[in-house]
């Protein structure tokens, strides 16, 4: 196991993610643009005139690392290079604008990029490797420059033959899906692979398309976004599997990198508040959870169960949330009594890991006269963060009528990756808990 990286820390107004979803087989993502609406995706750089390195490149299973930096960066020439260790660029030299979107947007970008690659030895990564070989995808937009493509490579490098290069990705689509679909075809422009005639196909050269994949199947290469067609330029790789100027670039990825590597890593889960043991006055206290694992981002299914011998039942809730990070949710007048915290996750290779703490309350003034009742319009008991009986009374957020634990049905998530839920929209982390306050709200009405 690696050893834990830092850990941010975010306000209460974190970013709620709900579960991600798989689609089935054939389910059609979100329309992309139209062809009206379409951008070139590709290059404008000739290919590479480098041949191919070997008849067979060595390539340990998973060691293919794409790097995607959301951060921005400033780009320099490097004499002619495209090295990504030191952000050089033979296409723009200049500043690249951060990704305007949050954690929870990247987050879910990168998942929908790991399912088109699942079955690739390659990994995914926002954190830049130390060393070794990777391909670096800056996504974001250009200062002072408004390109009308939506990406651009350095090159068709045939075989992956020099390795790891820096390509651009612009903030061309409001989807997860359609940002994905960008990086995907610019790295596989430096992996050799060309464009072609199929809309369906992740090299199709404009952003025009729905649910695209690497596919498993011949598709004629094309030199522009007219589709007039070509001979291509890799075929000692294309020629593998296809005629003579025809790709299928789902094989030809199988090729390049193999097979992938299945995730056994389990992420981690702490609960760094309350501790284990504590005894807490006065019946108000904050669960403050850190999660992470190997990969990075990762969306983190969580589960939260609340017990106790002052609640008639367990409660329970569930979300989702990107790691690594840190969560706080604050919870408020808790009766005087013995309780559990338990936080349970899995990951999205469905790696599960808990964390479990026992705590007792003290010295509840509502419970010394037994007169809070929950339903006042001054935030009684049961309330978070001042909230209103009728927020919090009974049923709750999302609870059932009768005030019981249950949160309702989850919103359905779609396959844009995780379904995002930015600063103001709910549920957020405090009112991820406002079920399990409900709970306690109905225990202390009597």
């Amino acid at each position: 196991m690696p050893a834990p990286r830092p850990i941010s820390l975010l306000v209460p107004a974190l970013v709620f993610v709900l579960a991600p979803s798989r689609a089935p087989a054939g389910e059609p993502l979100e329309p992309l643009d139209t062809a009206t609406g379409a951008r070139a995706i590709g290059p404008a750089i000739p290919p590479s005139a480098a041949g191919l390195a070997a008849t067979e490149r060595p390539q340990r299973l998973g060691a293919k690392i794409l790097y995607l930096n959301f951060d921005g960066q400033q780009m320099s020439w490097c004499g002619g290079s495209n090295d990504p260790h030191n952000n050089c660029s033979t296409i723009f030299q200049g500043t690249v604008l951060p990704f305007s979107g949050d954690a929870a947007k990247r987050a879910s970008i990168v998942q929908v990029i790991r399912k088109r690659i699942a079955d690739f030895g390659i990994t995914v990564t926002d954190q830049r490797p130390g060393a070794g070989d990777y391909d670096m995808e800056m996504v974001g937009n250009w200062q002072g420059q408004n390109p009308e493509f939506a990406g651009i490579a350095p090159n068709i490098d045939c075989f992956d033959s020099t390795g790891g290069e820096t390509s651009f990705t612009l903030e061309a689509s409001g989807s997860s899906d359609g940002i994905a679909e960008i990086v995907l075809q610019e790295l596989a422009h430096t992996w050799g692979l060309e464009h072609v005639n199929e809309k369906q196909d992740l090299l199709y050269p404009t952003t025009e398309g729905l649910n695209k994949t690497f596919q498993d199947t011949c598709h004629k290469i094309v030199s522009d976004t007219d589709l007039n067609e070509t001979n291509g330029y890799c075929n000692q790789v294309h020629t593998q599997f296809c005629n003579f100027g025809w790709q299928n670039s789902y094989q030809e990825l199988l090729y390049l990198f193999g097979e992938s590597v299945p995730d056994t890593i389990a992420p981690t889960v702490t609960i760094l508040e309350p501790a284990d043991g504590a005894v807490i006055e006065g019946g108000n206290l904050s669960l403050v959870i850190a999660l992470e694992d190997d990969q990075s981002p990762a969306v983190i299914a969580t589960t939260i169960v609340l017990d106790g011998d002052a609640l008639p039942e367990a409660a329970q809730t569930t979300g989702a949330f990107a790691a690594p990070h840190q969560l706080t949710f604050p919870i408020q007048d808790l009766p005087d009594g013995s309780y559990v915290l338990h936080v349970a996750v899995t990951d999205e290779s469905d790696n599960p890991a808990d964390d479990e703490v026992s705590f007792t309350v003290v010295g509840n003034p509502a419970d010394a006269d037994d007169t809070g009742s929950g339903e006042g319009s001054d935030g009684g008991s049961g309330g978070v963060d001042g909230g209103s009986g009728e927020d919090a009374g009974s049923g709750g957020a999302d609870g059932g009528s009768d005030g019981s634990a249950g949160l309702g049905d989850p919103q359905p998530t779609t396959d844009d990756g995780c379904n995002c839920r930015t600063e103001g929209s709910r549920p957020g982390p405090t009112a991820l808990l406002l079920g399990l306050l409900a709970l306690v709200g109905r225990r202390r009405r009597r």
